[in-house]
């Protein structure tokens, strides 16, 4: 089988993305139907589970943990921190107590002692990112973590973050229509040694047919706070999409 290799461990190359099971698109599954998928997965050979901390405000760290404590050495545990929820939008906060309190509050929801790979959810402007990998670095000597990863970065963060610890991955959206990565991060990430993990690479649903005619998503679904999807924006890149799709198709 083919792998790809994230620090130290060899992964299947396509990981499964938790959040829509309890969060973000469209209707989510009941939990017998969540707990189902996630079984279903290990058996298929999927080792690689990807949370965080925000997804579901916690709920999707205790389905995982509820559903596959006793099977934790049958995958490699990703999650994130950094994005909490607020009153009207959610805020990012990477200050070292706040990453290790999140840590903890993780630990005890995944019912587990360690997580392989932990994220910072997203770049602090307010918190050098210095400090906030040098709190990550004091929870690996403490073998809370097995490895320090950054999700939504440039190349430069990167850099910087990289000289105060090895950064295992880097964890940005790239897809067919989303190709930032490919400006100067992915560079980055080739020189360092440093994993790239693509997520939402089929688009967030839209490469696959997930998502209908403008207008016909959900009101709470998290991809209505996003303008490629709204509007306009959305019946241009429909008609690209099924263009797309009707040629992939041949």
């Amino acid at each position: 089988m083919i792998t790809r290799t994230i620090g130290d461990r060899s992964v299947c190359p396509i990981g499964l993305g938790c959040m829509s099971l309890t969060f973000a698109y469209g209707r989510q599954p009941q939990k017998k139907t969540a707990t189902e998928i996630l079984h279903k997965a290990l058996d298929l050979g999927y080792d690689h589970l990807d949370t965080a901390r925000l997804y579901g405000s916690g709920e999707n760290e205790v389905l995982i943990g509820q559903t596959l404590k006793g099977l934790r050495d049958r995958f490699f545990l990703a999650s994130k921190a950094g994005i909490f929820p607020g009153n009207e939008k959610r805020m990012v906060d990477c200050r070292p107590e706040t990453l290790r309190k999140a840590c903890d509050a993780s630990l005890a929801s995944l019912q587990t002692d360690h997580i392989d790979l932990y994220y910072l959810h997203r770049h602090d402007y307010n918190t050098p990112i210095e400090d906030s990998v040098g709190a990550l670095a004091d929870l690996i000597t403490e073998g809370k973590i097995g490895a320090i990863g950054l999700s939504e970065v440039g190349a430069e963060t990167l850099r910087k973050a990289h000289q105060i610890h090895p950064i295992t991955a880097v964890q940005n959206e790239y897809s067919l229509w989303t190709r930032n990565p490919e400006i100067a991060v992915l560079n980055a990430c080739a020189e360092l040694g440093v994993a790239f993990v693509a997520f939402s690479p089929l688009g967030r649903g839209a490469l696959a047919n997930g998502v209908g005619e403008a207008g016909s998503m959900m009101e709470k679904d998290f991809r209505t706070t996003m303008p490629r999807f709204l509007g306009q924006n959305w019946r241009h890149n429909f008609a690209l999409i099924q263009q797309f799709n009707a040629i992939a198709e041949t």
